[in-house]
C-alpha cells in the first residue's frame, strides 16, 4: 500500500475520533511499526501488507485514547529512555522544563564556584521519583550524586530497571555508568542525609477532580501518582514543613505545581525558605517554584 494513502486513512480515523495532533500520531506510529527514524519516513514510498495491519491496529488503539507514547512503548526524557509501565506516571513536557532549570543551575554552580577546586558532585534528592526520569536525567547530564525516593517498593524497582537500561545505553556510547541511590520512603521518613538540591514533582490533583481528567490521564496513569488529597496540596504541606531539614546551607528546592497552586505553595514555603521564585511553563501558566533554604530556620 502506498504510504501516503495509508497515512490519509489513519489521519481520517484519528480526526473522526477527536484525537488531537492526528497527523503527528499517524506519522510517529508509522515510523514505529517500520522501525525507522521519524525523519526518514519521507524516503518510504510503500508499506507491506503485514505492516499495514499492525499499523492500523495501533491507530485503532489511539482512537480509543491510548496515549501515543504508551503505544510506542517508551519515551525519551532528555537523553534518558523511559519504557512505559502502568505503575508509573507518563513523563510530561512540563517536567522537562523543571529538570532543564535544575541542570542549568547545577552546571552554572560547577563553573562559578568550583573552578580550580577538586571536582565534587552536588547531591540531589529526587522525591516522588516514579519512573526515575527526573533523577536519571539530572545524573546523566550533570554527574550529580542523586538519591531517588518513592513510597512504593514496586515503583523503586521500576526506577532501578530504568537505570540499568540507561546504563546499557551509556555503555554503548562509551560513557561511564550513573549510580544513583534508591530508597523506599514515605516522603522524608527514611531520609538521613542533607542535600544541595531537592527536586519534586508530587501528586497534585484534587481527589474530587480525578474522574474529570482527560481520558489519556484518567484511564492510563496510576492514581497514586496523581492524587494530591482533598485540595491537591497534601504533599506540599509535608514539603514546606520538612524539606529545609534535609537541605544543606544555601540548598535549593525545585517544585512542579498544579495550574492554580503556585501562590498557595509559595506562601506555605515562606517560613523556611527565601528567594522564592515562581516560573511559568510554555503555556504561560505558573508551573514551577524555586526556593532557597533560609539561613536561619524556625524549628
Amino acid at each position: 500500500m502506498k504510504k501516503n494513502e495509508l497515512l490519509n486513512v489513519a489521519v481520517t480515523r484519528l480526526k473522526e475520533n477527536n484525537i488531537p495532533d492526528a497527523e503527528d500520531s499517524a506519522l510517529r506510529l508509522l515510523a514505529h511499526v517500520l522501525s525507522i527514524d521519524y525523519s526518514k519516513l519521507c524516503l518510504q514510498e510503500n508499506v507491506k501488507d503485514e505492516v499495514v495491519d499492525d499499523y492500523l491496529a495501533l491507530i485503532d488503539s489511539r482512537c480509543n485514547h491510548v496515549p501515543l507514547d504508551r503505544l510506542i512503548g517508551y519515551k525519551y526524557f532528555f537523553q534518558v529512555k523511559i519504557p512505559f509501565n502502568k505503575s508509573v506516571l507518563t513523563p510530561r513536557y512540563e517536567t522537562e522544563l523543571l529538570v532543564e532549570r535544575v541542570i542549568i543551575d547545577i552546571k552554572n554552580k560547577y563553573s562559578q564556584t568550583r573552578i580550580n577546586l577538586p571536582f565534587e558532585p552536588l547531591t540531589v534528592l529526587d522525591m516522588c521519583t516514579g519512573s526515575g526520569c527526573v533523577g536519571l536525567a539530572i545524573a546523566w547530564e550533570t554527574g550529580a550524586n542523586v538519591t531517588m525516593v518513592d513510597i512504593s517498593k514496586n515503583v523503586i524497582n521500576i526506577a532501578k530497571e530504568n537505570c540499568e537500561l540507561n546504563n546499557e545505553l551509556r555503555n554503548e556510547q562509551g560513557l561511564p555508568p550513573i549510580n544513583p541511590t534508591f530508597l523506599v520512603s514515605d516522603m522524608f521518613e527514611n531520609i538521613n542525609c542533607k542535600y544541595d538540591i531537592i527536586v519534586c514533582n508530587p501528586p497534585y490533583i484534587k481527589s474530587a477532580e480525578l474522574n474529570k481528567l482527560e481520558i489519556e490521564v484518567r484511564d492510563f496513569d496510576p492514581v497514586l501518582a496523581l492524587d494530591g488529597g482533598k485540595d491537591g496540596l497534601d504533599f506540599y504541606r509535608n514539603i514546606s514543613k520538612n524539606a529545609h531539614k534535609y537541605l544543606k546551607d544555601s540548598g535549593v528546592l525545585y517544585l512542579e505545581v498544579g495550574y492554580d497552586q503556585a501562590d498557595k505553595v509559595a506562601k506555605m514555603l515562606c517560613k523556611n525558605f527565601e528567594n522564592i521564585e515562581i516560573k511559568k511553563d510554555l503555556a504561560n501558566i505558573d508551573r514551577f517554584i524555586i526556593a532557597k533554604k533560609r539561613e536561619k530556620n524556625v524549628k
